[in-house]
Order: structure tokens, then sequence, then C-alpha cells
């Protein structure tokens, strides 16, 4: 949980939707909030042992 070390890489859907498998722990994940790269949000999440993880992420990127 260094905030540095990237464990996946995730692109949503048309539907805005994803997934992937993390092992149990702290992750940050790092969202594009606008259309920008440079429009970063960051959100700490756990991931417990042998339990479903739901993180749900509002970004709204100025486009309709």
């Amino acid at each position: 949980d260094d905030g540095k070390t990237i464990v996946s890489r995730i692109v949503t859907d048309s539907n805005g939707t994803a997934e992937t498998t993390l092992e149990a722990g702290s992750y940050l994940i790092h969202t594009r909030a606008g259309i920008f790269t440079s429009d970063m949000k960051s959100t700490r999440f756990t991931v417990e042992e042998h339990k479903i993880t739901v993180l749900s992420l509002i970004v709204d990127t100025g486009l309709e």
C-alpha cells in the first residue's frame, strides 16, 4: 500500500463497468476525474479475504 506500485490496470466497458481480481489488502485506485489526464482522483479501499468488494465510483467528465 505504498500508493506507487501498480497491481492492475482496468478500462471500463461502454457501460462504464469494470472488474478485476485482487488479493486481500489495502489499495489506492487512481481514476481520471475529467477529460484531461491531469484530472486524477484517488480513492482508498480494502479488499477482505474471501469476500467480494464492490467499489462504486462516480466520475464526471463534464461531457453529456
